[in-house]
């Protein structure tokens, strides 16, 4: 079984040295790094040189245009043909010993002809890797979770070549495809299947430049969903643009219920009794109430 290990840098001068060692230590062995840089200023690609002229398993792109992370992540999935399997790969973690072994077990033992996901909990620690905290295990995984929320951490991920296939149908530089793990969840959640592994694979390095929190009172997160719900609109990060996104795409595969209340998501003509309605739907599943109910809110307000 053959594996690409896709990396997007961008001035990753501090971590990116500690990732890839922690890649070479693998129990899994039979890998190929993929590193596309997207125009650091740092010693970034000069790092990654010198580990590829010691280790011919690592490629480092010759582009090195600036494309933003999602759009890299699609260009590397692009280029690296004729693999097994893909694994996606942040540049300033440390994976632990046996997190490509655990995904290509279970991956090889299923169908390769179904698109399949593959995705798993994670530990987070400080700065100098110690654990401090670990990812929530989701309750839902499925299609309508997709559409209410992302559960996929993407430095998780691994997908086999049909599932490769199927998420590569998307346009490239498309700006309402915002997310690449989202869109993976969308895409295979709908006509694939999922695999998520419960044991840790990674170390999530928690920096000043990447925070998730391990923890929250109630109180927290409400504040911060609150705020995450404007900084969307603000940003137009809406759900609603993969979702139209994923219409155009796969709309003639999906059966009339879909495709209505897709459509219905992604229709900014709807007045407010549309939108209570579509507020009221049942089909708004998240990982708990009160993300249900903050999700309801967003979408009487226009703001899904």
């Amino acid at each position: 079984m053959s594996l690409a290990i896709l990396m997007a840098t961008y001035n990753g001068e501090p971590f990116i040295s500690e990732q890839i060692k922690s890649l070479q230590q693998q129990s899994f062995q039979d890998w190929t790094l993929f590193v596309r840089d997207d125009g650091s200023s740092d010693r970034t690609r000069d790092l990654v040189s010198a580990f590829a002229a010691d280790d011919l398993r690592i490629k480092l792109l010759p582009e090195h245009n600036n494309l933003r992370v999602t759009q890299n992540f699609f260009r590397l999935l692009e280029v690296a043909e004729g693999y097994d399997f893909y694994a996606f790969c942040d540049q300033d973690d440390w994976w632990l010993e046996s997190k490509l072994s655990d995904a290509v077990g279970i991956l090889q033992a299923k169908d390769a002809k179904i698109p399949r996901l593959y995705f798993a909990r994670l530990t987070i620690a400080n700065e100098v890797l110690h654990p401090i905290g670990a990812s929530p295990i989701p309750k839902i995984m499925s299609f309508d979770n997709a559409l209410s929320q992302n559960v996929v951490t993407g430095c998780t991920v691994v997908i086999n070549a049909t599932g490769r296939e199927l998420v590569l149908r998307a346009p490239r530089n498309d700006s309402r495809i915002w997310s690449h793990d989202w869109w993976f969840y969308l895409v295979i959640s709908r006509f694939g299947e999922l695999s998520y592994n419960p044991k840790p694979g990674i170390l999530y390095r928690q920096h000043a430049q990447n925070l998730m929190g391990s923890k929250q009172n109630p109180l927290a997160q409400f504040v911060h969903r609150l705020r995450s719900a404007s900084v969307q609109k603000l940003e137009a990060r809406r759900p609603s643009k993969l979702v139209e996104a994923f219409l155009d795409v796969y709309g003639s595969q999906l059966d009339n219920v879909d495709r209505r209340f897709m459509t219905k998501l992604c229709d900014r003509s709807l007045g407010l009794w549309g939108r209570m309605r579509l507020a009221l739907s049942g089909r708004w599943v998240r990982q708990s109430f009160m993300d249900t109910v903050i999700l309801r809110l967003r979408v009487l307000l226009g703001h899904y």
